[in-house]
């Protein structure tokens, strides 16, 4: 009821544009629409002088752009919030900033189907990181980190989510533990080459 005034407007910029303006559609027929679209557009945080400063006004996530993706929709997006972290432009997906960036990078897609079904392809590949296993593994492996009894096995899980200052954390006592542990000095000089500590790295690869 508070954007009926919205979708009045919405509703009066299109009349005779073929264009149609769907309310309220069950999710089976959404997937179908997604399906057929080859673009999709999300704009959640984006006004008429660009990209939103304020991250409430953003998407905090997006699952709608994931939803279009996964049906093979080349996002267009406003980039901000959590919805920029879902498309890797140019490889799954548009960002936009600006107005005239929406209707530049859009009218480019319209005229380059070979890109396009590549980026679509790549998009839904993308889509699947977000799946109910792929959440459901992700957070297993949270659990089993933090579970573990042991440093190095922390610290792996730190490592392998590029969380670098809590895997040296874990590493160091993870050397304490086992002094002559080779796999342990190299994954500790691996984080210190990362982290800029070049010599120290060079020391403990020695």
């Amino acid at each position: 009821d508070a954007h009926e005034s919205y979708l009045a407007r919405v509703r009066a910029d299109a009349e005779g544009l073929p264009i149609d303006v769907l309310t309220d559609v069950p999710f089976e027929s959404l997937t179908d629409l997604y399906a057929r679209a080859a673009i999709y557009w999300h704009a959640a945080g984006f006004h008429a002088d660009g990209v939103t400063v304020v991250p409430a006004a953003a998407e905090h996530f997006g699952i709608t752009i994931v939803e279009a993706m996964a049906a093979g929709a080349v996002p267009v997006i406003a980039d901000a919030g959590g919805a920029a972290e879902i498309v890797d432009e140019p490889a799954t997906g548009l960002r936009a900033g600006t107005v005239d960036q929406f209707i530049e990078k859009t009218a480019w897609l319209a005229t380059q189907p070979d890109e396009r079904t590549a980026m679509a392809a790549r998009a839904q590949v993308r889509a699947r990181d977000f799946s109910p296993a792929a959440f459901s593994a992700r957070v297993h492996s949270v659990i089993d980190a933090i579970a573990s009894d042991r440093p190095s096995a922390r610290a792996r899980f730190f490592l392998d989510d590029g969380n670098l200052a809590a895997a040296e954390a874990c590493l160091l006592d993870a050397v304490d533990e086992h002094p002559a542990g080779a796999d342990v000095h190299l994954d500790l000089a691996d984080v210190w080459y990362r982290r800029g500590r070049r010599e120290a790295a060079r020391a403990m690869w020695r």
